[in-house]
């Protein structure tokens, strides 16, 4: 994923060092996930379970906001979309019919952080045009709100638990194709799942700092690498997305071969 100042054409080293961490610690989750879920080894095992509801959401941020950022910049928005909503079905076809195949079954990614990273920035044109005519002190928190109060929609009601909510109609939730909403019946499943609401309004908060920078002068420490390693890992973030999960499941298997 590119992270160029359109301005410049410089690479703003500290957005891929923020998106390298993203990318290490979901090497690490979903090492924990594969090998205590999958290959039963205990200490993953509880360590997964422990980490189970906060850990997915502060790596997605970090993708998507890093993602919105760069997109307000970038002037490819529609290139990095649609090589991304490829990797994206490469990503599902290989879960959905060849993964059940070798006997890894209930891994299907059916909209993951990558399909809504696709479409967010195939969106981005339209969105910048919302964002351009709203000042962020007032966009950022009104989307802020929006994201909390659409965070559960995939349990089937809007609103703030203990708060206040608003049930969704049955026939709504019952649908077979709004999964990309982030509306689904009880049987629906996606190993990962990151559907446009409410991770659409993250994304669209992230649009105003890219704005406010792209309408200043960008630090130039921003530009200056910090730490190597890792820049080189966030520049190379789809890639690694998709090998890492091949190399933890081979890994696996291996240590669970001994181990037996």
């Amino acid at each position: 994923m590119k992270n160029e100042d359109a301005k410049t054409g410089h690479r703003i080293a500290a957005l891929d060092l923020i998106r390298g961490i993203a990318v290490l610690l979901m090497i690490i989750y979903h090492t924990v996930f594969a090998f205590g879920g999958f290959f039963d080894i205990w200490f993953f095992k509880a360590l997964f379970f422990s980490l189970l509801n906060i850990a997915p959401v502060i790596i997605a941020s970090l993708f998507i906001l890093t993602c919105a950022f760069s997109s307000y910049l970038s002037r490819s928005n529609g290139k990095r979309g649609l090589i991304t909503l490829g990797a994206a079905i490469l990503i599902y076809v290989t879960t959905a019919v060849f993964l059940p195949k070798i006997g890894l079954s209930g891994l299907v990614i059916k909209f993951g952080i990558l399909h809504f990273l696709s479409i967010a920035m195939l969106l981005t044109p339209p969105l910048m045009f919302i964002v351009k005519k709203i000042p962020a002190y007032i966009g950022i928190p009104v989307c802020l709100v929006l994201f909390f109060l659409t965070f559960n929609i995939s349990d089937g009601y809007l609103g703030l638990p203990n708060v206040f909510s608003i049930k969704l109609a049955d026939s709504i939730i019952n649908s077979r194709w709004l999964f990309p909403l982030g509306i689904h019946s009880d049987d629906f499943f996606s190993a990962d799942y990151y559907p446009l609401f409410p991770w659409i309004f993250l994304y669209v908060s992230g649009l105003w700092p890219g704005r406010i920078f792209r309408g200043r002068k960008i630090p130039e420490k921003a530009y200056e690498p910090i730490c190597k390693p890792v820049e080189f890992i966030g520049k190379k973030a789809l890639l690694i997305y998709l090998v890492h999960m091949p190399i933890i499941f081979l890994i696996g298997y291996l240590i669970s071969s001994v181990k037996n």
